[in-house]
């Protein structure tokens, strides 16, 4: 996926992504977030909460959380980002490990080269 960009400034951004949001298809939550000045990265944990299957007889709403690897940055005047997920090995390792806990695994070489990231700082 490419750049988006937004006449936002980097906070509104920043609140933006961040902020919960629901559909007919169902929500999503940040349940954690920071932002890696450094890096110019927003790491966030959101919760996907599916709705119910209409032809399902399981009512109940499927959940999912997963590690979100925005990358920021300014162009013209404009704020950008690019989404991505952990499942995408996005190439960035400065997510806090504490968020590795709050998602089941979707890469597995990802999530070492994380802890070997924090293991040398």
């Amino acid at each position: 996926m490419g750049w988006l960009f937004t006449t936002k400034s980097r906070s509104e951004l920043i609140q933006a992504l961040t902020r919960a949001s629901a559909s007919e298809k169902g929500t999503s939550t940040t349940l954690a977030y920071v932002f890696n000045e450094a890096e110019s990265v927003l790491w966030s944990v959101v919760e996907l909460r599916f709705a119910p299957d209409a032809d399902s007889t399981d009512q109940a709403p499927r959940k999912h959380c997963i590690i979100c690897c925005n990358l920021l940055e300014c162009s013209g005047g404009q704020w950008g980002y690019k989404p991505m997920d952990e499942s995408m090995h996005p190439y960035r390792y400065s997510c806090p490990l504490a968020f590795l806990t709050l998602a089941p695994v979707a890469c597995q070489e990802w999530r070492d080269k994380v802890r070997e990231y924090h293991s040398h700082g």
